[in-house]
């Protein structure tokens, strides 16, 4: 494939996929507004012509219950009258076919059992038996709806359609509204309605309704699906059921189902949409369809179109989009041919100069990565260097740290020692200071010994007196002399004990001298030992101070070298980015000669 033809490629595909992506989603959008506007035309158009319907009937019903009311409320006597208020009501609006009146049995006049006039809107004078009526309507539950209902449940009702052969055989519904006197029933009146005209009217106006296709159409049915107006006379003739009619036909599971919800959903008598398949107009196509219900009469007005009908215009509209992209890219395509002509050759140009400039790149290249190699290489070996240095200074530093750890431990340890000797020193200063308490205190007591002495010996004294004048007085003096020679032995043992204590203070004194001077000898020898302590607690403290000075200066010696270190290290890792950053360079050096290898054969072969 040449350069040229993948240029016009690479400009032409993307215009192409996004012209393609627009097609589609114009297509989709298209799609969606066309079904929002069907869904939103056959809602207005529905709700429209329900309340058209609903504006025509609402005219029948007021007047016929007028008439009701003056049937109730006048004193009507005879056929004329009567005839003329029938008339009145066969031509309120263009739908209306005839009108009658029905009396309860009697109520009429005493001799007529029952009585029933009716009058149509061509003005016959002409009536079903005047005088009994055309059947007994008042026991009749088939054929006498109209009189039955409202007279059960005293309120105005509308038939099902039903065929009449008494007025002219036509298919009609007939509002029933009865009416009383005094609060007593007195019969029914009715306003028929033709279906058959009834359908012509709402079919009739369809192309003022749904503008869309032609295909479009109404229809009126009961809540229950029954069928009341409809394109299709027949289906009003024969009383079909729409909802039924479609499940009797020949549809699958889903379509049975789409008809069974519109059965429900007509039953509920709300307004709703749907798409669904109709057998009564094309069992194989696609209806679009949305019911109102008509308030008037309760029964529900649809309306109808064809989903095939809305599709074609979509469709031809794609057709024409597909014609104009096919047309667009051919024109795109000449008009790029020439302008890539001329990029191509341009390109050539470029090839051979790019092709030159990547030789002299490679030989840069070259240089500076053998420089590179030969800076990495002294890096390595200077980066040895520097850890071995670093090796022996960490072991220098570790010894100094230890000595500087002892000294200091020494010098811990000495300043202990000279605090424990000084705190020795005053222990036995104290102690000497007691022991001189002590010697001081036995002198006190030997003197306090001398004196008992001399207490004990005058005693003694006195206690030889007391014996010798006991003596001289004979037996009398008896017991005075037990006394005394008891106090002389008392003075005697306390002599003893003086003498005895005398002896143990004296030797107590010698040891107490003889401490003192012990005492006064240990604190010469214990102030001798604190000097010397000082003095070597100084002499650590020096050694510790040289050696932080020595570890100091081996971490700044360290630490030079680490930033040596770091700085080799970065000088290797900046080499090493160098030579990676080369090594890429000459591979996309590589790759650039590749590409114009590719883009030369490219160029060369354009006239392909």
């Amino acid at each position: 494939m040449t350069l040229k033809f993948k240029i016009m490629l690479a400009l032409i595909v993307p215009l192409l996929i996004i012209f393609t992506a627009f097609t589609v989603v114009n297509y989709v959008s298209g799609q969606k507004k066309a079904f929002t506007y069907v869904n939103t035309s056959l809602t207005e158009e529905s709700g429209r012509k329900a309340e058209e319907m609903n504006s025509a009937l609402a005219i029948l019903m007021p007047s016929t219950e007028i008439v009701a009311k003056l049937f109730a409320e006048w004193n009507i006597s005879t056929e004329e009258e009567i005839y003329d208020l029938l008339k009145f009501v066969a031509t309120s609006t263009s739908d209306s076919f005839g009108s009658a009146v029905a009396y309860e049995p009697r109520m009429y006049s005493p001799d007529k059992e029952l009585y029933s006039l009716y009058a149509n809107r061509l003005g016959d004078e002409s009536y079903i038996d005047p005088d009994h009526g055309a059947y007994d309507y008042t026991t009749d539950a088939i054929n006498a709806a109209w009189f039955l209902e409202p007279r059960n449940s005293g309120k105005p009702y509308w038939t099902e359609p039903y065929f009449d052969t008494g007025v002219g055989n036509i298919w009609m519904c007939t509002y029933a509204v009865p009416f009383f006197k005094d609060g007593k029933f007195m019969g029914v009146l009715t306003s028929d309605i033709s279906i058959a005209g009834l359908n012509k009217d709402l079919q009739a106006k369809n192309q003022d309704g749904i503008t869309m296709a032609s295909g479009s159409y109404y229809f009126i049915i009961t809540k229950e699906g029954d069928i009341i107006s409809y394109p299709n006379e027949r289906l009003v003739q024969d009383g079909a059921n729409l909802v039924a009619e479609n499940l009797k036909a020949n549809l699958d599971s889903e379509f049975v189902s789409l008809w069974q919800d519109f059965r429900e959903k007509a039953k509920a008598g709300t307004p709703f949409g749907m798409r669904i398949r109709n057998s009564l107009d094309d069992g194989d196509s696609w209806k679009l369809l949305y019911v109102t219900p008509m308030e008037s009469t309760g029964w529900l007005l649809g309306t109808v179109h064809d989903e095939k009908e809305v599709m074609d215009p979509i469709q031809r509209e794609l057709l024409w989009d597909i014609a104009l992209f096919i047309g667009a890219a051919i024109l795109l395509s000449v008009l790029i041919y020439f302008p890539v002509n001329r990029v191509t050759a341009s390109l050539a140009k470029m090839s051979q100069f790019l092709k030159s400039e990547s030789e002299r790149l490679i030989i840069a290249t070259d240089t500076i990565s053998s420089g590179i190699t030969a800076m990495t290489d002294s890096s390595n070996s200077q980066l040895e260097h520097c850890n071995l240095l670093v090796s022996e200074l960490a072991e220098l530093s570790g010894v100094s740290l230890e000595n500087q750890s002892t000294a200091r431990e020494g010098a811990s340890l000495g300043e202990s020692s000279s605090k424990e000797i000084a705190s020795g020193t005053e222990s036995v200063s104290e102690i000497q200071q007691a022991i001189s308490v002590i010697s001081e205190s036995s002198a006190k007591i030997s003197n306090i010994l001398k004196t008992i002495e001399g207490i004990s010996f005058q005693t003694n004294l006195l206690a030889l007196n007391a014996a010798v004048e006991a003596a001289r007085a004979g037996e009398a003096g008896s017991g005075f002399a037990v006394v005394a020679e008891e106090v002389r032995n008392l003075a005697q043992r306390s002599a003893d004990s003086v003498y005895t204590t005398h002896e143990f203070i004296a030797s107590n004194q010698a040891q107490v001298s003889n401490g003192e001077k012990i005492i006064s000898d240990f604190v010469n020898a214990f102030s001798a030992i604190a000097n010397s302590v000082d003095a070597t607690v100084d002499s650590l403290r020096k050694i510790e101070s040289a050696l932080d000075s020595e570890v100091n200066l081996i971490g700044s010696i360290s630490q030079t070298i680490v930033q040596m270190q770091d700085s080799t290290n970065d000088s290797k890792k900046n080499a090493r980015d160098i030579q990676a950053n080369i090594t890429d360079l000459v591979a996309q050096a590589d790759d650039l000669n590749k590409i114009i290898a590719e883009l030369e054969a490219l160029v060369g072969r354009r006239g392909g």
